[in-house]
């Protein structure tokens, strides 16, 4: 279970999900008892990409995977041989690697050198093109369905969920869709198809459910067996339905 309160979106196109669970949020944060209230998107992260300039890399003198081996080296570490120490069991790795402070921006990236064939030293920056763009966002699935989560906990007097989805299911009308889509709700299942929106709750309500359908059916089960025990004794059909009646006012 994520959380005691959870809305599970689903619709035809991720980015409109998104926007479809920004609304539902906001629903949640507007709702009295309902605290501690969030998603699971992303926020949007820069991120910078260095593309190599081949042809002013050939000349140069320096191949673009030189390139490339320098910046990933300054980024992470770079084993560069091994140390044999008479204390240890075992080799002991060199790694080369820059403190987190001269890789911290990327000014210092650009100010690396590269070592040409001629044995010349060659700035970065001189070699690449930095272009900024937003990272990828994750996207979440649940039976290979994209779902955006939408969480919340309860406190208060109301603690129960069912009070919450009640008061939210009534503003649901006011969420701004696409033009020829509407919002489903779903209480037991995830919706078949990814045509239209649709609004699963989850959480501790999913939990209650199951546990009532499971204990519902084990107890039919139950009464079913005692019943075929009892006409077996009595050989008759009628006397356990009457002992049986009297089970609902124990």
């Amino acid at each position: 279970m994520l959380s005691t309160l959870v809305a599970e979106i689903y619709g035809p196109d991720y980015d409109q999900q998104v926007q479809v669970a920004s609304q539902v949020k906001q629903l949640f944060a507007a709702t009295p008892d309902v605290v501690d209230v969030d998603w699971m998107v992303e926020d949007d992260q820069p991120q910078y990409k260095l593309e190599v300039d081949k042809e002013k890399a050939m000349k140069a003198g320096v191949a673009p995977a030189q390139v490339v081996a320098v910046i990933n080296a300054a980024l992470s570490n770079m084993p560069v041989g091994v140390m044999h120490d008479n204390a240890s069991v075992e080799p002991i790795n060199i790694l080369l690697k820059l403190s987190d402070a001269d890789k911290s921006d990327l000014a210092d990236l650009r100010n690396l050198n590269v070592i040409g064939q001629g044995g010349n030293a060659v700035p970065v920056s001189d070699l690449v093109t930095i272009v900024k763009n937003i990272k990828e966002k994750s996207i979440f699935r649940k039976n290979q369905k994209r779902v955006v989560y939408v969480l919340a906990d309860m406190a208060g007097k109301l603690e129960s969920p069912s009070y919450a989805m009640g008061t939210i299911s009534d503003k649901l009308n006011t969420i701004k869709l696409p033009d020829g889509y509407s919002l489903n709700e779903e209480y037991m299942a995830q919706p078949e198809l990814e045509d239209n929106f649709s609004l699963k709750w989850d959480g501790e309500w999913q939990i209650t459910y199951e546990v009532f359908r499971d204990l519902g059916i084990a107890f039919l089960v139950a009464i079913l067996i005692i019943y075929m025990l009892i006409v077996g004794w009595f050989q008759n059909f009628t006397v356990p339905l009457i002992m049986l009646a009297a089970i609902p006012y124990r």
